[in-house]
């Protein structure tokens, strides 16, 4: 299965960094109708709207970047033409009063701007968004295993069925024909088991605050019982107070890295860790495997997306909730994914 919506954390990357520059473009649009007009006082109002939006996006030092270059390209051919630039347009003291004004007020509002975006403003929106883009996901996994048991579940099970009856039927058959019925057999039966697996997975899990431990351990147990790896499963973390969302994405990043560690690893060992952190959880699992060479960071995301579809799908999850995570792993070194997701109550 592709990760959600195909390397969503890339394209929200690339598409701040997008903001970022016609932000800057804003600013130097502005400065040329700054220039352009007579009264130019009127211009300088117009700064606040790319500043404290680069603010409200970026946060208070990025937003103080952009109102300090706003400010050099607007008060700059002030300060070296000096009265002869001021009156081109306005009286001198006039302009002098609102530049200075401007300048103060500028700053200050990309400050108290960034300052409230970071305590939780604009995180809280974007948050919002990939809590309501997770349960969507959630929403169509829950269709999809339905469609499967409704379709190739049952079209597996018949085939199951038939092939036992060809056997029953082929009891006094020629050896080499029972064996190939046998084989028939093995194939439809390991076929059903795998899509009962996959329907499984695809199922949302309980996630009220009661249940969700239980289906935490269910998980780990169910590992332990399809693969005869041992795990040292840590749960100090209590989940009862923060939203669904969070709890999904503890719940598939750790569905997924598990599911790396049978199909990749090849690990005897592993652990699986959920703890409190100063607003939020902090997830972490480690296998004593084969490890892999973790591509440098400039090349990461595109190599996760592309090749890596697990990985990347641990990291849009995160991502939707404005979270971190880290991997690290080396040749026969093993692998550890550490990830923290912040309390979101919707």
């Amino acid at each position: 299965m592709r990760p959600l919506g195909g390397a969503l954390g890339f394209r929200f990357l690339r598409a701040r960094h997008l903001l970022a520059f016609l932000i800057v473009l804003a600013i130097l649009a502005g400065a040329l109708f700054y220039y352009y007009l007579d009264a130019r006082i009127t211009a300088l109002p117009y700064f606040f709207v790319p500043v404290t939006a680069g603010a409200v996006l970026s946060g208070r030092i990025k937003g103080l970047g952009y109102a300090v270059f706003a400010i050099a390209l607007v008060a700059g051919p002030t300060a070296f033409e000096g009265g002869e630039f001021l009156r081109r347009g306005t009286a001198q003291s006039e302009e002098l009063a609102a530049l200075s004004a401007w300048i103060l007020l500028l700053p200050l509002s990309a400050f108290i701007v960034g300052q409230v975006s970071e305590l939780g403003g604009s995180r809280l929106l974007v948050m919002g968004l990939g809590a309501d883009a997770m349960n969507a996901v959630e929403r169509e996994r829950k269709r999809m295993a339905f469609d499967i048991h409704d379709g190739i579940a049952q079209t597996a099970n018949t085939a199951l069925m038939q092939a036992e009856v060809l056997e029953m039927l082929a009891e006094e058959a020629d050896p080499a024909l029972r064996s190939q019925i046998r084989s028939v057999r093995d194939t439809a039966s390991t076929a059903v088991s795998e899509i009962r697996t996959m329907i499984g997975q695809l199922r949302p899990p309980a996630l009220s605050a009661s249940e969700f431990p239980a289906t935490l351990h269910h998980l780990i147990e169910d590992f332990v019982e399809r693969t005869d790896i041992k795990i040292e499963f840590d749960l100090a973390a209590d989940l009862s107070g923060h939203s669904d969302s969070v709890r999904i994405c503890v719940f598939r990043v750790m569905q997924e890295a598990l599911s790396n560690v049978q199909n990749h690893a090849k690990a005897s060992r592993a652990y699986v860790g959920l703890n409190e952190a100063r607003g939020g959880v902090f997830l972490t699992i480690r296998d004593d495997g084969v490890g892999f060479e973790v591509p440098p960071l400039k090349q990461q995301l595109a190599v996760t997306s592309q090749s890596h579809h697990g990985l990347a799908g641990m990291q849009e999850r995160v991502w939707l909730l404005t979270g971190r995570i880290e991997i690290e792993s080396r040749p026969q070194e093993g692998t550890a994914i550490r990830a923290f997701i912040p309390r979101y109550q919707a």
